[in-house]
């Protein structure tokens, strides 16, 4: 009895010398924790969880640790152990919500601290109620900004929630991002945290983006999950290839090898992503009816939309005609997949190779100028990843940039426009009629030496600035009215030129002959009476005036008639300001060529900075002409010569 009363007391004594080992590791791991020195007071709690594996004040404080040390997963993993162990204890909660809420799952944190905010408030834990309540408030305001109950991802319903869930499956990471629905069909893609610029973090793809070489003969993902060679989609692409068939677009091969796997539904291992793409693309003006499109009359968008049907069709029926498998395709489901991947696709350079590319997700990011963000495959870590290029404040939308382009580009392939786009274009139609015009055999070899065509009616698409396009527009018009004189120095220059090919030359002598520069004050006079008369004949096609437009788009009269409408009236918009810029031009510019040159550059001072492409024209070509106030064609030539920001221009040739 004295024996087992003695073992009993050895336990009781080597028990509590545990108890008050684990107390001092404890201590430690909190006065290293209140030191800032979380990986020493991890290593801490972590020795004290060996000896007592059921203390949930010890998981508890190792999770605080874990979180200050940015290891969230960790965190998460310990505050559920503490919630398990002691389910009532508020603090417990806490520590989960704080995990969640710095992993930027602010609604799965919203449940925790209201969970724990509930306890507190039942039992005494005065200290603990206190915090919980501040980070409850906190988040609460939070989700509020960010609009999560709109937030799409996390909606099992949505089928974005199978596709964003496949993504991570396969190692896909985007913990700074969630997309957010606005209204029917539109949303965009939202900042949880803050992102610094050129953190490349915010986005990383991998495994599920599928690239295909510009070379159309084969077709691979970042990571091959089945035997690539018998898969149907390959193979029906190497039919097409086989066939030798013409294909013009390489969005065609892609096409192919959407529709291929879309056709296999939930057996494609690609199905999560497919199922999420638009069924029908009704804001694209392929599909317009001819009431929405004669809200276009007068608009160059009009010869483009039936541009693209036509080859659209011509695509479909050739390959269609040569290949059976892809004959069980109907015309449409070919339109739509073309255009799923117009709207989608990304060019980049996969293992040193130029290709094309669809990217679940990163293509869910809305057009904004100037960019905002930046992206690339990266070989090394075979993925698609994006990175910031300016701070991105929280709740912020981010933006991807489609390009600079023309609004015919954005509305035709994509289905918007841009109220305000300076890289709007309008068409200018000028005839070169033989029978009309004098010096037709020279006006037609010159300007067969320069665009390779000579007479009929000539387009020019041009933006309203004075760059290579609007250079050779004006060029052409200085050429269809040249006169005799005028061409006889153009000519002797140009085989002067020739002639000196061989010898040491400047840079601007060995310059091709790509633009015809002002030649005398005359001859610019009569090409801007020209342009003027072509750009107020393309003005005259619109049935609607510019205040009109502007009127319809202030009052929000067009927005109210629908998207389709809105859109058609700021593509129409958009080309007649170009046309009123290019009328101004002339207008303005032929009085100034009237001018002395001391008037001239007093009237030029005075508008200086209005406009920024009127002041290089001025500059670079009124002023030359001006100021000479002479026919010498050499001389104007010589004053002429200058450099534009990186791309020489040269009034002749």
């Amino acid at each position: 009895a004295a024996s087992g009363s003695s073992l009993a007391s050895v336990r009781e004594r080597r028990k509590k010398h545990l108890v008050e080992k684990d107390e001092s590791l404890m201590e430690i791991g909190n006065r290293a924790f209140s030191e800032r020195n979380y990986e020493k007071a991890v290593t801490s709690y972590s020795n004290a969880l060996l000896q007592d594996k059921k203390n949930a004040k010890l998981f508890s404080n190792r999770s605080a640790a874990y979180s200050a040390l940015g290891k969230y997963g960790k965190a998460e993993k310990d505050a559920a152990s503490a919630i398990s162990l002691d389910p009532g204890w508020p603090k417990a909660h806490f520590r989960m919500g704080f995990a969640l809420e710095r992993s930027t799952r602010y609604q799965e944190a919203l449940t925790y601290y209201s969970m724990g905010f509930e306890m507190s408030s039942k039992q005494c834990y005065k200290k603990e109620k206190a915090m919980i309540e501040k980070a409850l408030r906190r988040v609460e305001q939070l989700c509020k900004k960010l609009n999560l109950h709109n937030r799409i991802e996390t909606d099992a319903k949505d089928p974005f929630f199978n596709m964003v869930r496949w993504l991570k499956a396969g190692g896909a990471r985007f913990p700074s991002l969630y997309m957010q629905r606005y209204r029917d069909e539109h949303r965009g893609v939202h900042a949880l945290k803050y992102l610094k610029p050129q953190v490349s973090s915010s986005f990383q793809l991998n495994l599920f983006t599928v690239f295909c070489p510009l070379g159309g003969n084969s077709l691979c993902s970042t990571q091959i999950y089945y035997d690539v060679d018998r898969c149907e989609a390959i193979i029906n692409m190497k039919k097409i290839e086989k066939s030798k068939v013409q294909v013009e677009s390489a969005h065609t091969w892609l096409a192919a090898y959407l529709l291929s796997e879309r056709s296999k539904k939930e057996s494609s291992f690609y199905f999560p992503y497919i199922n999420i793409l638009p069924k029908s693309f009704p804001t694209i003006p392929l599909f317009f009816n001819k009431s929405m499109l004669d809200h276009l009359k007068g608009s160059f968008a009009l010869k483009k939309i039936s541009h693209r049907n036509t080859h659209l069709r011509k695509e479909y029926m050739t390959i269609a005609d040569k290949v059976a498998e892809f004959s069980k395709f109907s015309y449409e489901e070919f339109v739509w997949a073309r255009l799923c991947i117009i709207t989608r696709i990304f060019g980049v350079y996969a293992n040193g190779v130029k290709t094309d590319g669809l990217v679940p997700y990163a293509d869910m990011l809305n057009h904004k100028l100037p960019r905002e963000t930046s992206w690339c495959y990266d070989d090394e870590k075979r993925g698609f990843t994006i990175t910031t290029v300016k701070p991105i404040t929280i709740g912020e939308e981010v933006f991807d940039s489609y390009g600079r382009k023309c609004n015919h580009r954005f509305f035709v392939n994509y289905g918007f426009a841009l109220t305000e786009n300076p890289d709007n274009e309008a068409v200018l139609k000028i005839i070169f009629d033989e029978k009309k015009s004098d010096l037709a055999p020279s006006k037609a070899a010159v300007l067969n030496a320069l665009i390779g065509s000579n007479f009929g009616e000539h387009e020019f698409q041009v933006p309203a600035q004075f760059d290579q396009k609007t250079q050779n527009l004006l060029g052409f018009c200085r050429l269809m009215v040249i006169n005799e004189r005028e061409m006889g120095e153009l000519l002797r220059y140009h085989q002067r030129k020739l002639t000196m090919e061989s010898n040491k030359m400047t840079e601007y002598e060995s310059y091709p002959m790509k633009i015809i520069g002002p030649l005398s004050g005359r001859n610019e006079l009569e090409a801007l009476a020209l342009l003027k008369k072509a750009a107020r004949e393309a003005m005259d096609k619109f049935e609607t005036t510019i205040k009109f437009d502007e009127e319809l788009i202030k009052s929000g009269e067009a927005e109210k008639k629908g998207l389709n409408f809105q859109n058609c009236v700021v593509m129409r918009l958009g080309e007649k300001k170009v046309l009123n810029w290019f009328i101004r031009l002339t207008e303005k510019s032929t009085e100034l060529l009237k001018l002395s040159f001391p008037r001239f550059r007093s009237r030029i001072l005075e508008s200086l900075h209005e406009d920024l492409q009127f002041d290089l024209y001025a500059e670079h070509v009124l002023e030359p002409i001006v100021k000479k106030k002479t026919h010498c064609f050499a001389e104007l030539m010589k004053a002429s010569c200058h450099t534009t920001g990186t791309q020489q221009y040269m009034r002749y040739p």
